[in-house]
């Protein structure tokens, strides 16, 4: 079971923590205030917290079972190889792979289709493809980190992708995430 609280009485929002993995039928969400909340759910989840935007900085304290796993993350320009060698270190069910534009819930039956990425070659080139992605799109509706207007600015945001063995058809896009509907991620580049 997971404990968490926010502690920075400046900060009066409440938060949303969410304990994903690769099925929406097991994952679940709570609310987050200066109270102790108790999170659980009963498959092997990674907790997000939603990022607050214009109420100030939240401070949260944790607690977490002995028996929870570091989750492996991977960034833009890291040593690929230590990567992967966490990641089997662990035995993690799940990495990230934290990008710019994108952040992807990896779970470890796509291990192998990260590692192996064939046009992509790598994880950077694999950042590098959504990077393109997110840019032209950010083009076509007209965004701009460097707009004259303040209509046209963009924020920075992320896109949050991962897998979701009971999703809608065959991928979809919500609110919170974009996921391939299965138990693999879009890892392919």
């Amino acid at each position: 079971m997971l404990r968490v609280r926010q502690t920075n009485a400046a900060f009066t929002g409440k938060l949303t923590l969410r304990l994903l993995n690769d099925d929406s039928k097991t994952e679940a969400e709570f609310s987050v205030g200066a109270s102790w909340v108790e999170a659980q759910v009963n498959a092997v989840s990674v907790p997000f917290i939603d990022t607050p935007y214009g109420q100030g900085e939240p401070a949260l304290e944790f607690e977490y079972p002995d028996t929870a796993k570091a989750l492996p993350v991977y960034r833009r320009g890291e040593n690929e190889a230590a990567f992967f060698a966490r990641w089997d270190e662990r035995d993690a069910e799940f990495a990230l792979v934290d990008a710019e534009y994108a952040v992807l819930l990896v779970p470890k039956i796509s291990k192998p289709a990260l590692k192996s990425l064939g046009d992509a070659k790598n994880i950077d080139g694999l950042i590098a493809y959504y990077d393109r992605i997110f840019t032209f799109y950010n083009a076509l509706t007209g965004v701009s980190f460097e707009a004259e207007h303040e209509s046209d600015r963009n924020i920075r945001n992320r896109y949050f992708m991962k897998a979701d063995k009971h999703g809608a058809g065959a991928a979809y896009y919500g609110g919170r995430w974009t996921a391939e509907t299965s138990t693999r991620s879009a890892v392919s580049g």
